[in-house]
């Protein structure tokens, strides 16, 4: 039996503010393999896919304008092999909060 996802807070985003890219370090080599950070709203309805690039240990993920266009709590999760069912993967997952600060 496997663990589930590890959580954790990765910091809030602001609306609009895509830099900096978000990555992500896992304790096992992902060469070969793809990932994909999926962010969620509340009703659990997609709010955006992003395919990230993977390095050995990292997955790094470019922020699109989808993922931070509108202020709330969503929820992301980063997966691997999405697109494989006997290899898909839950690897990490949390709370995606984006801020609507005054500006």
């Amino acid at each position: 039996m496997s663990a589930g996802p590890i959580t954790i807070d990765i910091g809030d985003r602001v609306v609009t503010d895509r830099d900096p890219p978000e990555v992500f370090t896992f304790d096992t080599d992902l060469t070969g393999h793809t990932a994909h950070l999926v962010i969620e709203d509340s009703t659990g309805t997609v709010v955006d896919t992003i395919a990230g690039v993977v390095s050995t240990v990292t997955a790094t993920f470019a922020i699109t304008a989808a993922a931070v266009a509108t202020a709330g709590t969503y929820r992301y999760s980063v997966i691997t092999d999405k697109d494989t069912a006997t290899l898909r993967r839950t690897r990490i997952a949390g709370d995606w909060i984006v801020e609507d600060l005054a500006g």
